[in-house]
């Protein structure tokens, strides 16, 4: 995990969250491990990715967690060993298997089964006991666990328009929110907490607000002379 930090010149939780974000992709779309079945666009959109597609695929691959293959372009790096046991029932209903190249099959899985979830559990551990330094550095949470993001569609119905389609997960705000780091989503929140404290609407819709930067903009208000003011103006009031 560490090198595909290094590779995207990201901080190391940002990476465990891409892939983390891939094995869910995975266990749904490609359960047999041909995730290069699936364009590299799409599994960009599944990671959050904000930067080109290719650069993804490549750090991922040369990081080891995705292997070249002749027949299916990619497949996820020992996925036979370590996908979740969700994606053994999968394959069960659907009457399929890991894919050839593996050398195993689901059957093969179910025999070292608890292992694995005694591994998993172990990992879920480790994974608790991160250091609150680490969670500093930025984290990722889904937006619709992350309390800054709960906080900014809160204010956004204080001074704007939206409805609830607009935070809805794999929206164009979701998107919006996710490629944000923790700094900009602060200020993001600051800013609407500011103009509803001034009394000032935001005409532009959440994903537009955020994906233009206005939460960068100086806030000006009206006042009794039909002069603008200022943040800084109004607060000395």
């Amino acid at each position: 995990m560490y090198d595909l930090a290094s590779f995207l010149g990201i901080p190391l939780p940002y990476a465990v969250g891409i892939m983390e974000m891939l094995w869910h992709y995975a266990s749904v779309n490609t359960p047999r491990g041909d995730i290069g079945s699936q364009p590299d666009e799409a599994i960009k959109q599944a990671c959050c990715f904000s930067r080109k597609a290719a650069v993804l695929v490549k750090a991922m691959a040369d990081a080891k967690w995705i292997d070249p293959d002749p027949d299916h372009r990619y497949i996820l790096h020992d996925w036979p060993d370590h996908c979740e046991g969700a994606v053994l029932q999968l394959l069960r209903y659907r009457k399929h298997d890991f894919l050839p190249v593996y050398g195993k099959s689901v059957n093969d899985r179910t025999k070292i089964l608890p292992d694995s979830r005694a591994t998993r559990e172990a990992k879920a551990k480790a994974k608790a006991e991160v250091s609150s330094e680490e969670k500093k550095e930025g984290e990722i949470l889904p937006p619709n666990l992350d309390e800054q993001f709960l906080e900014y569609q809160r204010l956004f119905g204080l001074v704007g328009n939206p409805i609830a389609e607009d935070f809805a997960q794999g929206s164009f705000c979701w998107r919006a929110w996710c490629v944000l780091d923790f700094d900009q989503r602060t200020q993001a929140v600051a800013s609407l907490r500011e103009r509803y404290t001034a009394g000032v609407s935001v005409l532009h819709k959440p994903d537009s607000y955020l994906t233009k930067r206005e939460y960068k903009r100086p806030i000006r208000a009206a006042g009794d002379s039909g002069k603008h003011m200022t943040t800084e103006e109004l607060a000395a009031l």
